[in-house]
């Protein structure tokens, strides 16, 4: 057998497999930020998917706001952050990116 130093150098690390995201989501008024914030609490906090919040208000227009959703992601859960983006987007522009 080998040298168990020499075994170590030659361990594969394990990589982190999760991926840091950054959703960003328009609303217009209070109604359409419940309304996400109703979406955030059925399709991503079930699945263990703990997004931090935070608002940014719009500055071209100052008629909204953007809510910015920060979270980490497993690869076994992506399909769910997936569905919320689809559904979320039906009715409010999303944009929605990895984060480094």
């Amino acid at each position: 057998m080998f040298n168990p130093l020499i075994q170590r150098c030659f361990k594969r690390r394990k990589r982190d497999t999760r991926h840091h995201y950054r959703v960003q989501i328009r609303c217009l008024d209070r109604r359409d930020m419940e309304q996400v914030m109703g979406s955030v609490d059925t399709l991503l906090v079930p699945f263990g998917l703990q997004p931090a919040q935070a608002m940014v208000p719009l500055a071209a227009d100052g008629n909204g706001r953007d809510l910015l959703l920060t979270l980490t992601c497993l690869p076994s859960q992506r399909p769910h952050l997936r569905h919320f983006v689809h559904q979320v987007a039906l009715a409010h522009p999303v944009r929605w990116f990895l984060r480094p």
